[in-house]
């Protein structure tokens, strides 16, 4: 396959100036180089120890994502080796991830005649066709000792349901909560916008960084010939390349996390079902395109900070929950957190309100929970839906759901409407709290006395607890989650 798009990627001239990082991309191809400045702009001095270094892996976050599409890639920057490391870590993962499910699964944004697609790859593709890594210098030491509160959490808000209520889990139980925001300079940010108004409004603790990242991604990506023109046009649910950028999301709140003494980063990761899955392709081990946002992927975060300096840990209060329950519990429990909610890939303003599309795999899902738990769409700006609708859609668009998921709330609506939806089915399970040992461990949540807190709220709205075994789903009761 002809994936190489540069011949090189070069990341230089890193600037710390007052309330702003910034750092060059240049891309260099035939001779003829372009480039493009990632910025992160900060509503305050972001003056901390280690500021020089956290510029730094904030900086090499977006390149990690095209170790198959260039030959070289140029680091004109210091790493210490616990980066350099992670740098590597993270090529070889994401490579994996996006080959399988950006490259060999036809998404229809790949010009696939002009990479001459190849379906008996291996394992050693990926090893043998990533870039050659230069970095000016690698060294040992670092300036970084953080020793976070863990009492406080940064909570990375994004605008979608699943971020909104673990904030209002982890709020309630009694942590110090910031809420996150990463301002995106494109539209992606029209998404997490109604839910920034109210925060910045009513809590005072909102933190925000205005960041040019999608405009440094989209920069990229049309500057790769094998990616069609116009891409967003053509598939606004995925994109073409990049699947690794929650990290800079990360890395991004660490001046602040610091400045706040926060000892923890939780994302609004839900449940994914294993059951059935592979996660490996002719030996290529990948992720399904969600490597960033896995348990392994916190799991290895939260080593990897320890050994960095930074004690923080990161996880999801809701990793456990399938998005119907999620749905659920947000409605029922905190229902001025419900109506700020916005799961849409092409959200839109009218007179001044932000409106879903309602018509990408994310707004038929959020639908599809919506009804199954008896809550009317218009309450989220959705037009009225109609069942038979819904079936055109669930068939045609197909939601982007977990098969046992989409099966249970077809179920629920067919019950609770007295709808003929195809494909429903019901699966006891998915109303539980959910366990096995890929995508999510029982010890999930790293504290005795959070963890019991979160699941005595879950208890009031699931069905119980179950483990998925060799055998399938099995009912578990909490004496046999870990008791420390």
């Amino acid at each position: 396959m002809k994936l190489k798009c540069f011949d090189k990627i070069k990341v230089r001239n890193l600037r710390i100036r007052g309330k702003s990082i910034s750092v060059e991309y240049a891309l260099e191809n035939n001779g003829v180089e372009k480039s493009y400045r990632l910025i992160e702009s900060y509503n305050e001095d972001i003056n901390v120890k280690g500021i020089d270094e956290i510029a730094i892996l904030i900086s090499i976050i977006p390149v990690i994502n095209y170790g198959l599409f260039t030959k070289e890639i140029g680091l004109d920057l210091p790493l210490n080796i616990n980066d350099y490391k992670f740098l590597l870590e993270s090529i070889h993962a994401t490579a994996g991830d996006i080959l399988v499910n950006r490259i060999i699964k036809d998404t229809g944004l790949i010009k696939r005649e002009e990479v001459g697609i190849r379906k008996n790859i291996d394992k050693s593709f990926v090893s043998e066709n990533l870039a050659d890594i230069d970095v000016r210098e690698i060294y040992d030491g670092s300036n970084i000792d953080y020793e976070g509160d863990y009492d406080k959490a940064f909570v990375l808000i994004g605008g979608g349901k699943d971020s909104l209520l673990s904030y209002g889990v982890l709020n309630e139980i009694g942590l110090k909560t910031y809420p996150f925001f990463l301002n995106e300079s494109g539209r992606h940010w029209i998404t997490a916008l109604k839910s920034f108004r109210y925060f910045q409004k009513n809590i005072k603790n909102t933190v925000r960084v205005w960041s040019n990242i999608d405009r440094l991604f989209s920069f990229i990506e049309k500057n790769m010939r094998i990616i069609r023109d116009r891409y967003w046009v053509k598939n606004r649910d995925i994109y073409p390349i990049r699947l690794f950028w929650y990290p800079h999301y990360i890395f991004s709140s660490l001046p602040l996390m610091i400045k706040k003494e926060a000892g923890n980063v939780c994302m609004g990761d839900e449940y994914d079902d294993p059951n059935g899955l592979t996660f490996e392709y002719n030996g290529i081990k990948h992720y399904y395109g969600t490597y960033d946002q896995s348990q392994v992927f916190d799991k290895y975060m939260t080593e990897w900070f320890h050994l960095r300096g930074f004690k923080i840990r990161q996880w999801s209060p809701i990793r456990p929950l399938s998005g119907l329950m999620v749905e659920r519990i947000l409605y029922n429990r905190y229902p001025n957190l419900f109506k700020l909610q916005m799961s849409c890939h092409s959200a839109h303003t009218k007179n001044g309100e932000i409106y879903p599309c309602g018509k990408c795999k994310k707004c038929i899902g959020i639908k599809i929970f919506l009804l199954a738990n008896g809550i009317d769409p218009t309450k989220l700006n959705y037009d009225p839906v109609e069942c038979e609708r819904l079936d055109y859609e669930i068939k045609h668009i197909k939601p982007n759901l977990d098969t046992s998921e989409l099966e249970h709330s077809l179920y629920l609506i067919n019950q609770r409407y007295h709808c003929d939806l195809s494909s429903s089915k019901y699966k006891w399970y998915v109303e539980t709290i959910r366990f096995d040992r890929i995508n999510s461990h029982t010890d999930n949540i790293p504290y005795k006395n959070i963890r019991n807190k979160i699941l005595d709220i879950f208890e009031e709205y699931t069905s119980g607890y179950s483990m998925l075994s060799g055998v399938g789903w099995r009912e578990i009761g909490r004496d046999d989650l870990p008791q420390s």
